[in-house]
């Protein structure tokens, strides 16, 4: 019987350890984190105070009621002991089931129940065998996350020295460094599609864009004959974005539309705002596209992107805009750009900051000299802020996206504007309006295609064969990819997480005169204001409205017509309520969730 009671006292040492890495993991590894800036403070009392309080109570009975009734009531306190931890472990079971994010069994996190199982046993039967009145419980606890954070930390700096290596033997290499609220990822791609066939680029995967992250994928997969590397850089406090400019030292920044993701960690756009535009600190820097809404001005080396941008219409084949460009929009060209940007970090010291405003860049600056103290480098997507943990949307609905005859028709259709009025560089110039049209959906890629179309004439791509690459653009991976199925319009929306971007799709999809069909959790990242604003619309223009997920729940069935609402508390039936409440011609729309079937 004692054998039972010490395994399950180490199995409550265990669980207690599975919530602290869960939350550890959401926040980089930095434990100052989940004590100051965690969100849902609640759940500290929740799973890890009042069990504790607990447990140690029924300890603590357990040794004073030892000595004065004996075996049988002793036996009595440990029974109720398991009985809590049986309580605990169901109350974890169901709080990690309702989780967005759910722990990823990294290779860091593996390592960590392997210390935390030697600590917990060890420890215990040490105890046990010293007749100690009371089992241990944050020796262990204590001893695997110091023993865990010391090799991590070694690891790290082996890691990011061999990055740093690997970079230095690459001196042709320019680096785009991409950060924004929203749009990062599809800037990302875009850019890349248009650039591939000129250069040879690569570009970080999927939603990488940590500093664990991009120190793993520049060791494990940039290939050394890169000509540009198309990095992310994603955030949760400032700071964030300093440490990650101050490793890579991009030549080029894009800083693209800031608004209120994650503004539970960033408490005001302002801060937000202040955090994206650390990118200017870049010692090697030499030119910047920033969004307006970073409220920088134009100049020699800032080029403000979405201004002169004109979207001509959006539909559910794709997207016609304008954009003026002069002759001269390039800073440099295709033969001569890589000499011109090769600068060594220290020719380009203190020459990166581009009017930043004092607080960020003393903010830079304090993170730049600062140790990571617990990134982890083996972990393939570095547990970003923007990533999902539902399964992925199946590649066909990428695939189908691309629409090639829909491409060759407007392309042919495509024309130049002369003598249009634009601010390039802080010049007003006289230049040509160029009309494009990508097959993707969604007027905000115009803008991101704005970026993308700006940082290409810079590096030397005269205009038609831009206009060319951006009629061929295809979708990026659960953003508006488009799926014709069994005679219903699939929409893959799944990774779309702002209000801003799913007004606007919602809007894109009021167009289509059929059945329209919303599949939501709402917006995870979020204020209620904002999920309120996100259900009226809803209601507005939507026939059907899926519900999934019970953290907007209330929120979205409050302003929701309830005739046309289905909650669904398990997503496992969602396959059988479309087929039961969705016909032929209908369209549906996967909004910011991934489904794992079509």
């Amino acid at each position: 019987m004692n054998i039972i009671f010490l395994i399950a006292h180490a199995a409550f040492v265990l669980m207690l350890g599975f919530y602290l890495i869960t939350c550890l993991q959401w926040f980089s590894y930095k434990p100052a984190r989940i004590i100051f800036h965690f969100t849902k403070p609640a759940w500290h009392l929740y799973f890890l105070i009042l069990p504790l309080a607990a447990y140690f109570g029924c300890e603590i009975a357990a040794s004073l009621c030892a000595a004065k009734f004996g075996a049988v009531s002793l036996y009595a306190l440990h029974i109720a002991k398991i009985l809590i931890i049986a309580v605990y472990a169901l109350a974890l079971y169901f709080w990690q089931r309702g989780l967005d994010k759910k722990l990823v069994f990294t290779p860091r996190v593996k390592r960590f129940f392997a210390i935390l199982a030697l600590c917990a046993f060890g420890f215990s039967a040490a105890f046990y065998a010293a007749e100690a009145p009371i089992l241990p419980i944050f020796l262990p606890l204590g001893a695997a996350l110091a023993a865990s954070f010391a090799y991590e930390r070694a690891q790290a700096a082996k890691f990011k020295a061999a990055a740093r290596k690997k970079l230095a033997q690459m001196p042709s290499l320019t680096i785009i460094q991409i950060t924004a609220s929203y749009g990062k990822t599809s800037i990302k791609n875009f850019l890349y599609q248009i650039l591939k066939s000129d250069f040879r680029c690569y570009k970080t995967p999927r939603s990488v864009n940590t500093l664990a992250g991009l120190v793993r994928d520049i060791n494990e997969a940039l290939p050394a004959d890169t000509q540009i590397y198309i990095a992310e850089a994603g955030a949760r406090l400032s700071g964030d974005i300093a440490e990650i400019t101050e490793f890579l030292a991009p030549q080029i920044v894009v800083v693209g539309e800031i608004g209120a993701q994650h503004i539970e960690y960033f408490k005001s756009i302002e801060n937000i705002r202040k955090t994206k535009l650390e990118a200017l600190t870049s010692t090697r820097l030499k030119h910047a596209f920033l969004h307006s809404c970073t409220q920088k001005g134009a100049d020699e080396r800032v080029t403000i992107y979405d201004e002169g941008l004109e979207i001509c219409g959006a539909d559910l084949d794709g997207i016609k805009f304008s954009l003026s460009l002069s002759d001269d929009e390039s800073g440099a060209s295709r033969e001569n750009f890589a000499p011109h940007i090769e600068t060594s970090a220290a020719e380009g010291e203190g020459q990166g900051d581009l009017s930043l405003d004092a607080s960020s860049a003393a903010c830079a600056k304090k993170n730049k000299n600062s140790k990571n103290c617990g990134a982890d480098f083996n972990d393939v997507n570095s547990i970003s802020c923007a990533e999902r943990s539902e399964q992925e949307f199946c590649e066909q609905a990428v695939r189908a996206a691309s629409d090639d005859k829909i491409c060759s028709d407007k392309e042919r259709g495509a024309q130049e504007v002369p003598n249009g009025r634009k601010i390039s560089n802080g010049r007003s110039e006289q230049g040509k309006r160029h009309e494009f049209f990508a097959p993707i959906l969604g007027k905000f890629n115009a803008v991101n295609l704005a970026a993308c179309i700006k940082i290409a004439r810079f590096l030397g791509l005269s205009a038609d064969k831009i206009k060319s690459r951006v009629a061929h653009v295809g979708a990026v991976e659960h953003r508006l990819a488009r799926l014709d199925a069994g005679g219903k319009i699939i929409i893959d929306d799944s990774f779309n997480g702002n209000l801003s971007g799913m007004l606007q799709s919602y809007e894109l999809m009021r167009s289509y005169g059929g059945r329209k069909v919303i599949i939501t959790p709402g917006i995870v990242e979020s204020t209620r204001e904002d999920n309120e604003t996100l259900a009226a619309k809803i209601d507005e223009i939507f026939d059907l409205a899926i519900i999934t997920g019970e953290l907007n729940s209330e929120v979205l069935q409050n302003r929701i017509d309830s005739a046309k609402t289905i909650v669904l508390k398990d997503k496992r039936d969602l396959q059988r309520v479309l087929s039961e409440n969705t016909h032929s011609g209908d369209l549906i729309l996967f909004s910011n969730d991934a489904p794992s079937f079509i």
